[in-house]
């Protein structure tokens, strides 16, 4: 019996391991927080797909929204998560969502992955593997801590740096 209940709370997390890697986004960690309230730490992540998204396309948005609207012909499917009401909906609804929300998620990170193994960037050969699973992509546990815990601000020395930056505007655009 107890070989059953390892085997099913093996399954279970990397169940719950699996959907997070697929749904993990920098713009909304939170969705990940509820894992780490249950002593759950992912340790085997892969991609964020907001952070790829930063790679790609620095100057578009970064929410799954809008990468599902160039990445996919998946149409807009987003607001059925905040139509949901427990009171009133069924949550065969809101899991319904969930699973959409994942798989349309992976599709976005599996036709990312294509543009990036495509691109050239001058100066880095290795692009993909070096800069973007390499170096991006460490950060991803960086951004979901600093989320948690957030960081000091001195905010005497950013009222005197806005103050110093509204002055050299303000010069900048009398020359002007």
């Amino acid at each position: 019996m107890r070989v059953f209940w390892l085997k099913c709370g093996l399954l279970l997390l990397n169940f719950l391991t699996l959907i997070y890697v697929l749904s993990a986004r920098t713009s909304s960690l939170t969705s990940g927080n509820w894992l780490r309230l249950c002593g759950i730490r992912i340790r085997n992540f892969y991609c964020d797909t907001s952070l790829l998204a930063h790679s790609l396309h620095p100057e578009f948005p970064k929410s799954l929204a809008f990468t599902t609207s160039v990445y996919t012909r998946e149409p807009f499917y987003k607001d059925e998560g905040k139509e949901f009401n427990p009171k009133r909906d069924k949550i065969e609804r809101y899991l319904h969502y969930n699973a959409r929300d994942a798989a349309v998620t992976f599709e976005v990170f599996d036709e990312m992955m294509k543009d990036a193994c495509e691109m050239k960037v001058p100066g880095f050969p290795k692009w993909k593997d070096e800069f973007v699973l390499g170096h991006q992509m460490a950060l991803h546990n960086f951004y979901y801590d600093l989320e948690d815990v957030g960081f000091r601000v001195n905010h005497q020395r950013q009222f005197e740096l806005e103050k110093l930056y509204q002055d050299k505007i303000q010069v900048s655009q009398d020359e002007a």
